[in-house]
């Protein structure tokens, strides 16, 4: 609350801010502590994988109410005009407290209750429904395949074609290159992987469909969901011929050391070792966990400046912190930053400037082998080097990030009584 008190009355002196901030969060805490009294007994069914909707609902509220206090409260005086003795006992004396349980009354019966017995509690039954009668898992349907994907023909036409058509650009010598054909003849090699593991990347991307959704639409991840996508993610770096061949040339003196030569050279052989990557725990542990930790920020480009390399997802590091960078469209990018998540389970949504969007390309770009797709309203000719990148977008972000608000689209402000 502090914070908003200083954007939107600069010239607030720091005492007042400070005092001001106390006296209004109380009013705030109470609000909820009221709301929570009454809600609490009837609530008794909720699912655990609800956590994460409810804390995002219940943080939109507060954003909302927490608005609605300072904008009450500042209507017809400026912040620095306030007696603070006077405003405390007008907040938290016995006219202020009346408000306040009429306010916590009001969300409790006409927003959290009608959230519960509308949604939650309707998806709690489904949720238990399913658990309790679950579907009898089939056998791993394995089909032979020659085309291997390795970034998925359905996220490439669902995400990065229009009407069916990708635009491919080419990299050679600094310049691009495109074409713009159908979506199926781009992000395959032939015989890439066993036919076994190409059916369990089938698996891992319908498992990952739903939860990307979700985080384009801003809508909150449960924790299943956001092991998918992590699953996900992970498996499109691990599946990339870019990862491949330098995976397997790590190898080869290995190989050569403990089975000759000619193992070290045979195709088969060496794809069986490098498959066997996909029951390595620890691989998946220390790629992941940044994932899981980290601050996610979801950038929105108004100019659909996203491009979509050839090595698919970006691992890197930034000053020995890693970052990761997920193209999901052409306007959307998924950051997973060095910095560790806020109190908040869900990603930051931001729209990014034009020099945000500039730098996204430039890099996107350059962590490309020799082939990105792009909009096909987008015609790139030309290469940019821009230094020390990756830092750029990460202070953009950061500051960019401390000015966002929690989005209170759906929290009607007729609900509220202070």
């Amino acid at each position: 609350m502090k914070k908003r008190l200083y954007k939107l009355f600069p010239n607030i002196e720091d005492k007042q801010a400070q005092v001001l901030a106390e006296i209004w969060g109380e009013v705030v805490d109470q609000i909820f502590h009221e709301m929570d009294r009454i809600s609490k007994p009837q609530m008794t069914e909720l699912h655990i994988n609800l956590r994460e909707e409810m804390i995002l609902e219940f943080a939109r509220l507060r954003h909302h109410i927490e608005s609605k206090v300072i904008e009450t409260q500042t209507s017809e005086r400026l912040p620095n005009d306030i007696d603070l003795e006077v405003e405390r006992e007008h907040c938290l004396g016995a006219i202020g407290k009346q408000k306040i349980l009429n306010t916590g009354k009001i969300l409790a019966d006409n927003i959290w209750l009608e959230k519960y017995h509308n949604r939650w509690k309707l998806k709690t039954r489904s949720a238990l429904e399913k658990e309790n009668t679950p579907t009898a898992s089939k056998p791993l349907k394995i089909n032979e395949v020659t085309d291997n994907h390795f970034i998925p023909k359905s996220f490439i036409k669902r995400y990065w074609s229009e009407e069916g058509i990708i635009r491919k650009n080419s990299i050679s010598k600094g310049i691009v290159n495109y074409i713009d054909t159908s979506f199926g003849k781009w992000g395959f090699v032939q015989n890439l992987y066993s036919d076994k593991l190409e059916a369990y990347f089938g698996l891992i991307e319908g498992d990952a469909a739903i939860p990307i959704q979700k985080v384009l639409k801003v809508e909150p991840l449960n924790i299943l969901q956001k092991q998918a996508l992590v699953g996900f993610i992970v498996i499109q770096k691990i599946r990339n011929p870019a990862f491949i061949e330098s995976y397997n040339e790590k190898l080869k003196p290995i190989i050569e050391q403990h089975y000759g030569v000619e193992k070290a050279n045979d195709t088969e052989h060496v794809q069986f070792i490098y498959e066997s990557i996909f029951n390595n725990h620890e691989v998946y542990r220390n790629l992941s966990k940044p994932l899981f930790d980290n601050q996610w920020v979801l950038v929105r480009s108004p100019q659909k400046a996203i491009v979509l390399p050839d090595t698919c997802n970006i691992f890197t590091r930034v000053n020995g912190e890693p970052l990761t960078i997920v193209p999901l469209s052409v306007s959307d990018c998924l950051v997973i930053l060095p910095q560790k998540a806020d109190e908040y389970s869900w990603p930051w949504y931001i729209t990014a400037t034009p020099e945000l969007e500039r730098w996204l390309l430039c890099f996107l770009i350059e962590h490309s082998r020799t082939e990105f797709l792009s909009s096909t309203k987008q015609d790139i000719i030309t290469i940019e080097t821009v230094e020390n990148i990756g830092g750029k977008i990460i202070k953009t972000l950061l500051k960019l990030g401390e000015s966002r608000g929690v989005s209170s689209e759906r929290t009607n402000s007729r609900f509220t009584a202070f």
